[in-house]
């Protein structure tokens, strides 16, 4: 009985060892995911170019300063609005068609001109649209690159 007692308490003390050993390695492996999503986070935010998240509805998920200023708009102002609302009409429908029939690995890229929040003015701008794996829904990665700078050199240019 005695001996019975002592190899369930070594078997009891390997699991608990191997338990360790197993929470040691999921806090190394959260920690590297959040160094991770953290890095990915800075380089999104200070990118040169509009990034945003966009699901199929063509909502917008997130988006970094950079098309916060493209649309003179605040960052929680901008989540869970359509992405159609700041998009000129001639590329609207294109863009609905690619978010509704587009599959993994495919690319969408126009150009369009942005609609700033509660103004009149628009910006040129092209829109480069990928559609993103390994999403239980499908998300779209939409980059946005001005294109005034060169729409006034060419117009300058032209003169």
């Amino acid at each position: 009985m005695k001996s019975e007692t002592q190899m369930l308490s070594a078997e009891l003390e390997t699991h608990r060892f191997e338990l360790e050993m197993s929470i040691n390695e999921l806090q190394v492996t959260n920690q590297a995911l959040k160094e991770r999503e953290e890095y990915l986070s800075n380089m999104i935010e200070h990118a040169s170019e509009g990034i945003m998240i966009v699901n199929q509805s063509g909502l917008i998920n997130s988006a970094n300063h950079v098309v916060c200023n493209l649309l003179d708009i605040e960052n929680h102002q901008l989540i869970n609005k359509p992405l159609n609302l700041f998009i000129n009409k001639a590329v609207k429908k294109e863009i609905n068609a690619f978010f509704v029939l587009s599959e993994h690995n495919e690319h969408f890229k126009t150009k369009a001109n942005l609609k700033q929040w509660n103004k009149k003015e628009s910006i040129p701008v092209q829109i480069s649209i990928s559609a993103l794996k390994h999403f239980f829904d499908k998300k779209f990665l939409v980059i946005l690159t001005d294109l005034s700078k060169i729409v006034k050199i060419k117009e300058d240019l032209a003169q």
